[in-house]
């Protein structure tokens, strides 16, 4: 999730946007094809895109490319205010998140759903915790 969005209120997303820290030609370039092919539509938005990001918890409402639909969303955030809990707030959740993640394996992006849809309960670890660690290729090319 880019830092910008990270510390936003809220979050509307349609399904053809994407959002993430690092372009697909970033990690394609700094880590390789067999890491991220940045050619493969499918698998960008199946990880960055907006279906995915609002399944996940990263986005508050998906809605359709649409400037009406887009406006309504925006008016309904402002006018609930600020939210209870900010997601910047949420470091524990995320990095129990993070550390539930079998980086050995590739992961589906319906199962990677499907385990940040749940709460981990596992402590967190603080960031010293974590030596040596970078991406490695986590979801497959079957999608």
């Amino acid at each position: 999730m880019s830092l910008a969005a990270g510390l936003a209120s809220y979050i509307v997303m349609t399904r053809e946007a994407r959002l993430g820290m690092n372009g697909p030609e970033v990690i394609e370039q700094e880590n390789g094809v067999e890491e991220f092919d940045s050619s493969d539509r499918a698998l960008i938005w199946a990880i960055h895109g907006g279906d995915q990001r609002y399944a996940t918890g990263l986005a508050d409402a998906l809605v359709d490319d649409d400037t009406p639909q887009v406006g309504d969303a925006i008016r309904r955030f402002v006018s609930k205010g600020v939210p209870p809990v900010h997601r910047s707030s949420q470091v524990a959740l995320y990095r129990n998140r993070i550390e539930a993640l079998d980086s050995s394996r590739q992961w589906d992006p319906k199962e990677f759903r499907a385990l940040w849809a749940t709460n981990c309960s596992k402590r967190g670890k603080t960031m010293s915790e974590y030596t040596g660690v970078r991406g490695t290729v986590w979801f497959p090319r079957a999608y």
